[in-house]
């Protein structure tokens, strides 16, 4: 609410979903998503690994939040609000450049 800035929640399975780390790899990490992001977003992960060892707390945090939101899918990004109000979701990746992820994030806000 301080910054003025939506949220933008990653909902990922890092260790095991290859759309997942496609995703972050070819888009998410990228400085051109970052430069982009940092203005706009505070950026939020929920990581579901299978294979990495992850504290108890974080663990049940993630899920806490993936069941508020029915997150069943992954990958799956959520812009909320200031409020926690979901003003949009992206599920599944489909492959698409960094410049037409972050289109389509402007076009659709």
């Amino acid at each position: 609410t301080d910054e003025k800035k939506l949220l933008l929640v990653n909902f990922t399975g890092s260790d095991w979903s290859n759309p997942c780390r496609i995703l972050q790899r070819k888009v998410l990490n990228t400085k051109t998503f970052l430069d982009f992001a940092v203005e706009r977003y505070v950026l939020v992960t929920a990581d579901f690994p299978r294979n990495k060892q992850q504290a108890d707390n974080q663990k049940i945090a993630n899920q806490i939040l993936a069941h508020r939101y029915n997150v069943k899918r992954f990958p799956t990004l959520l812009i909320l609000d200031a409020n926690g109000t979901e003003v949009r979701r992206i599920s599944d990746y489909n492959g698409t450049s960094t410049a037409q992820f972050i289109q389509s994030l402007i076009k659709n806000q």
